[in-house]
């Protein structure tokens, strides 16, 4: 669906066929993309990967203009551990064998010297506003209907129709669930096969 289409199935169910009624498409747009954020953010369905280049003397990076939030990030193989600003403050250094990093305002901070290597980083990504009507959205075509559910949801809690509005919403929820369940990595136990 492109984003005239999804606007259009919200239009139908809240009885509204254009702009000449209560809402105006950039409103009903501004809830679409709102709810393309809520669905990257509860769900992981975006991923996105990087390379980061460290230098000696350089503890600070630029994160992807996309980043949404960390799933992992290594170096030369070996795992990195998040922690608050306020401890790697405190600590500075590497603690435990372990090293750490935080993110704040969109860089990655390191809590020890990194050298000349690679960080590898998959992330959770944002997924991109739409404007024009023919944009679509970044989220799989056969989790769409979620954003359909999000729009009706926020035209009825404008409306003060708060019954109608907690419908949608949970429909929406019950959307964010599936779409959960089934982008979920398989567990290595699932793959075990049992000798007869």
């Amino acid at each position: 669906m492109n984003l005239q289409e999804i606007r259009k199935k919200i239009r139908d169910i809240i009885r509204e066929p254009d702009e000449t009624g209560f809402y105006n498409n950039e409103e009903i747009n501004d809830w679409i993309n709102e709810g393309q954020r809520e669905i990257a953010k509860k769900t992981n369905i975006l991923k996105g990967t990087s390379y980061v280049n460290t230098y000696s003397g350089i503890k600070e990076y630029e994160l992807p203009t996309d980043y949404l939030d960390t799933v992992f990030l290594k170096m030369n193989g070996e795992k990195l551990y998040t922690t608050s600003m306020e401890k790697a403050i405190e600590q500075k250094e590497k603690v435990s064998g372990y090293h750490y990093y935080y993110i704040w305002d969109n860089v990655l901070y390191l809590t020890f010297e990194p050298g000349d290597n690679e960080l590898f980083l998959l992330y959770n990504k944002m997924p991109m506003d739409m404007t024009d009507d023919l944009d679509t959205p970044s989220i799989p075509f056969k989790h769409q209907d979620a954003l359909v559910d999000y729009g009706v949801y926020k035209a009825k809690q404008t409306d003060r129709m708060f019954n109608e509005a907690d419908i949608f919403k949970r429909d929406f929820q019950d959307k964010l669930r599936d779409i959960k369940y089934y982008s979920k990595e398989p567990s290595t136990k699932q793959f075990k096969v049992k000798r007869l």
